[in-house]
């Protein structure tokens, strides 16, 4: 009901938008080699930062803790509060826990050298 009452409020050029966002993401699910990517993905070994926020409205925590899984994605971090477009609503706490992250990479490596 409440998408629904969403919806109904979209005209002119947001409801365009719209439209043309679902055209294009249509098109991508139609033609994306999602096997190759898959593939890719199963053999990916590089250190990896998995950042999302728990109440995502388009992706449900099942979806990312899947896409943690495939490519072997030890650190996770879960927001809260932040969105879908979390960068936008909290930048500073994303900033922080990518250069920890690379700062605990490069501690190693400075480390195997």
């Amino acid at each position: 009901a409440e998408l629904m009452e969403r919806l109904d409020g979209l005209h002119g050029r947001k409801l365009l938008f719209i439209c043309h966002v679902i055209h294009k993401f249509s098109w991508i699910l139609k033609n994306e080699n999602w096997h190759l990517w898959k593939l890719r993905l199963e053999t990916w070994t590089h250190p990896s930062l998995l950042i999302y926020d728990e109440e995502d409205t388009l992706f449900a925590k099942k979806t990312y803790m899947k896409f943690q899984e495939l490519i072997g994605c030890e650190e996770v971090y879960q927001l809260h509060d932040a969105g879908h477009i979390a960068i936008t609503t909290q930048p500073e706490t994303i900033s922080k826990r990518i250069i920890e992250f690379f700062a605990v990479k490069a501690k190693k490596v400075r480390k195997a050298s």
